[in-house]
């Protein structure tokens, strides 16, 4: 089981060693998050079996932190993705990277407006919701824009199997999965109460405000993800 998931990052400092000496020195990187709907989407999806090892993932949220002590992982902080997201952007800005962002539905106006004015150093957007035939054509806008970093913010598990793809194409950018971090970070969505936050019930309160779309990644999600973590540790 530990050989499973034995390069997940699981600790800040690790993680930030990561950032500090791989990730914005290197060339050729995929950075994405690990929680308990990954690790369902891990056990469900085959494709996403078979690229894992080629992404470079931190663990994030209450239900993974627990699940990977449980099983016997060491040292291992609780990280939330929202923030180090932030982090992770705020530097690519202060260090004047160029980005190119995927994801999302935003209209040209919005991405006028919220993206581009705000932030210079994003060169270039694309929509979350493609075909992967035109990954090429998207590639090469990415080739245009001499971006350096490309930011996906698709969902699990299109957003790394996408990152994958246009690392075959474009192999000297760096990609980084957030999910549905520029919602809440533009301000499309409003993110939970921070005391809702310190109560370990993000979650909940996604749930209650998308009911229909988060219903299989929790209310399935959750019980699944226990009786996994049940088998791994008990192999059964």
């Amino acid at each position: 089981m530990q050989n499973i998931f034995k390069s997940i990052i699981l600790s800040k400092d690790n993680l930030n060693e990561f950032i500090s000496k791989d990730f914005f020195v290197n060339k050729g990187l995929i950075l994405s998050y690990f929680n308990q709907n990954t690790f369902n989407i891990y056990f469900s999806y085959q494709n996403f079996r078979e690229i894992f090892n080629e992404i470079r993932f931190y663990q994030e949220g209450i239900g993974s932190f627990w699940g990977l002590k449980f099983l016997g992982f060491k040292d291992l902080d609780r990280l939330d993705a929202t923030n180090i997201n932030e982090m992770i952007f705020i530097r690519i800005l202060n260090e004047s990277k160029r980005i190119f962002l995927i994801g999302n539905n935003y209209d040209n106006r919005f991405v006028e407006e919220k993206i581009f004015n705000k932030f210079p150093q994003i060169v270039g957007y694309h929509g979350g919701f493609f075909d992967e035939k035109i990954i090429p054509e998207i590639a090469q806008k990415i080739k245009e824009s001499k971006a350096e970093f490309v930011l996906l913010a698709m969902g699990q598990p299109k957003q790394e199997l996408t990152a994958l793809k246009l690392k075959n194409l474009l192999p000297d950018l760096n990609y980084y999965c957030v999910g549905n971090f520029f919602n809440f970070y533009l301000g499309v969505q409003r993110r939970a109460p921070i005391w809702i936050r310190k109560l370990q019930l993000e979650w909940f309160y996604r749930f209650l405000i998308e009911p229909k779309r988060m219903f299989k990644r929790y209310i399935i999600g959750i019980p699944l993800f226990f009786i996994r973590i049940l088998r791994l540790k008990f192999n059964i």
